[in-house]
């Protein structure tokens, strides 16, 4: 969530990496997936609920090292 504020305050370009089991709240770093996307923040909407939901428009792959 922080990585997203921060990203909507700045350039609204983030790293988005999907993990090995969606059931895990906090995946530890050897259960997140290598490679990934950045994407551009093109809209983001605060549900009544407290989630986000973001629309987001992929510019290039991207891995972490």
């Amino acid at each position: 969530m922080r990585a997203l504020e921060e990203a909507l305050a700045a350039d609204k370009k983030i790293f988005l990496a999907t993990q090995h089991d969606a059931g895990v709240d906090e995946p530890r770093p050897n259960e997140i997936y290598q490679v990934g996307t950045v994407v551009n923040i093109v809209q983001s909407l605060k549900l009544p609920d407290g989630n986000i939901k973001v629309l987001v428009e992929g510019i290039e792959r991207g891995k972490i090292l």
